[in-house]
């Protein structure tokens, strides 16, 4: 079986492809071992992952979802060494940016958050220091 194949395959089995770039691009190279993931995004299209040949070659599995097939230069990796600065994920009590993987964005709102679920607030035990945030992030808009 080769890329195109094997894409094609994968397609069948879905109804669409759109929003399944990372699990499809996990499963290729599961089947293609010298493919290498990449995750950044495609210049006009946003946020996306797709494979790497050995010689550089770009092997989009999912590019379909696109309204057009972006040129191999639209194509931008991400810096893996700022992965760090990414937000991990929403605070659950008013909603700001998280980091770290933690629950809350300071004590405040993991005090309420414990209240409101009925537990028990031990002050001095959440981790976030929110001086550990990364200065240059600015946040998603």
């Amino acid at each position: 079986m080769n890329h195109n194949e094997w894409i094609k395959e994968y397609k069948a089995k879905h109804k669409s492809v759109r929003g399944l770039c990372q699990s499809a691009t996990k499963a290729m190279v599961e089947t293609f071992p010298e493919l290498q993931r990449v995750r950044g995004h495609v210049v006009g299209l946003g946020a996306h992952w797709w494979c790497v040949t050995p010689d550089g070659s770009i092997i989009d599995p999912t590019v379909c979802q696109f309204p057009f097939v972006p040129a191999s230069s639209s194509y931008e990796p991400f810096d893996e060494s700022l992965a760090h600065t990414l937000p991990t994920g929403k605070c659950m009590n008013c909603g700001g940016y998280l980091y770290y993987q933690s629950q809350a964005c300071d004590e405040d709102c993991m005090q309420e958050i414990l209240t409101a679920l009925g537990q028990a607030w031990r002050p001095g035990t959440y981790r976030y220091n929110p001086a550990d945030r990364p200065k240059y992030y600015d946040g998603w808009q």
